[in-house]
């Protein structure tokens, strides 16, 4: 009995063997492509319009940090609908990602910075951003170096994240109403950037790295042809002057893929067409490169 067994044992095994292996199929990414996406207005006072023209009636003005949701690109123009469901059109320059507004900037790194110091900041009304206040925790107003010390930290983290140029910081006393002391710190960058102004499309990203070069990054229709972003490319660069030492402009295809090549370091786009285009510009001139994942 005991061989009848081994041998139904075998038998089991060799039919166990035989049995096609199943892959399993690796979970892809996908993302679903928007027709509208959320940007912000990156200066004060920009008038909304009623048509894709400096001609056309007002709707509204809007300001530095509004949120806006961006409908489609007509020609450099953008429409766009606020918050409050207002409809118009907004010149691609004056909207941008929330790296350009610095309205939103300050907010971010009041709340993800401000708290760990124990300290309050406030912005001049005269001079934005490049003027601050800040009233300290209650033991640095004994020693007025101490003061500007902690200040001098506070303020180079603000102009790492929110405003590079010089930043004057105005220590006040508990009070907020009098001076205690100040410090100046000297620009780490350019100040003032400006979004892109975009014929086509929409802009994705936009960073300034090393202090004074900038890369850009931006979703383009597919039907555009190389002719037309190169045109883009320059009209783009020759935006920032001398105060960019370098600049990389990165055109992708506005579709899943191109999303998906943009937002993962590490994805290769099955269709190399996505990358449409890549221009640099920097010390040694203009170059540029059609298909670039290619």
């Amino acid at each position: 009995m005991f061989r009848y067994f081994v041998l139904i044992f075998a038998l089991i095994l060799v039919i166990s063997s035989c049995q096609p292996t199943v892959k399993k199929t690796p979970e892809t990414s996908t993302i679903v492509l928007k027709k509208t996406y959320t940007a912000y207005v990156v200066r004060d006072k920009i008038n909304m319009r009623q048509e894709a023209t400096t001609s056309s009636a007002k709707v509204i003005s809007v300001n530095n940090g509004d949120e806006v949701e961006v409908l489609q690109n007509k020609n450099g123009w953008y429409e766009v609908k606020t918050a409050e469901d207002q409809h118009g059109w907004i010149r691609s320059d004056f909207v941008g990602t929330q790296s350009l507004s610095y309205s939103r900037l300050v907010t971010d790194f009041v709340e993800s910075t401000m708290a760990d110091y124990k300290t309050e900041l406030f912005i001049d009304e005269n001079n934005p951003y490049a003027v601050i206040y800040l009233v300290l925790p209650e033991t640095y107003y004994d020693d007025k170096t101490e003061a500007r010390s902690l200040a001098q930290k506070i303020g180079r983290k603000y102009q790492d994240a929110v405003y590079p140029g010089t930043v004057e910081i105005r220590i006040m006393k508990k009070d907020k109403k009098k001076l205690f002391t100040r410090k100046t710190l000297t620009p780490i960058g350019p100040v003032g950037l400006k979004a892109p102004f975009l014929r086509h499309g929409r802009l994705y990203a936009f960073d300034r790295i090393n202090g004074n070069e900038i890369k850009i990054k931006v979703l383009v229709p597919a039907n555009l042809k190389e002719n037309d972003l190169l045109e883009m490319s320059e009209e783009i660069s020759s935006r920032y002057g001398d105060n960019i030492t370098k600049i990389e402009i990165y055109f992708v295809e506005n579709s899943g893929e191109g999303m998906l090549y943009l937002s993962k370091e590490d994805y290769t786009p099955s269709n190399k067409k996505v990358c449409r285009f890549y221009y640099i510009e920097d010390s040694q001139g203009p170059d540029y490169k059609a298909n670039f994942c290619e």
